[in-house]
């Protein structure tokens, strides 16, 4: 496990590397992230299409980054900051942690 105290002179809070698998990145970065999902935020010459393959696998890595945020945070108070690639993570962490109760 990767963990970087920031920033180096005076750490404020952690940073965790989440592995992803080779397909993983595949399919959820250069096929639904980046191809799909931030074309519909900013100006896009031609409409996107979209994959049933790429949807999935955006779907299993949202759960791993919940899975892991869940494990190295406390909820009691949680602030995550999220962006449009990880649009599914904030109801994940809700429903987990819920579930978690």
């Amino acid at each position: 496990m990767i963990k970087f105290r920031v920033p180096p002179l005076n750490p404020k809070y952690t940073l965790k590397r989440v592995w992803l698998t080779k397909e993983e990145e595949s399919y959820y970065y250069y096929g639904f992230s980046y191809r799909r999902a931030l074309l519909l935020c900013h100006l896009a010459h031609t409409p996107p299409t979209f994959r049933i393959e790429d949807w999935e696998y955006y779907k299993k890595v949202n759960e791993k980054f919940a899975e892991t945020i869940l494990k190295n945070v406390k909820m009691s108070q949680p602030f995550i900051l999220t962006i449009i690639i990880f649009a599914l993570l904030p109801e994940l962490i809700k429903r987990k942690s819920q579930e978690q109760e």
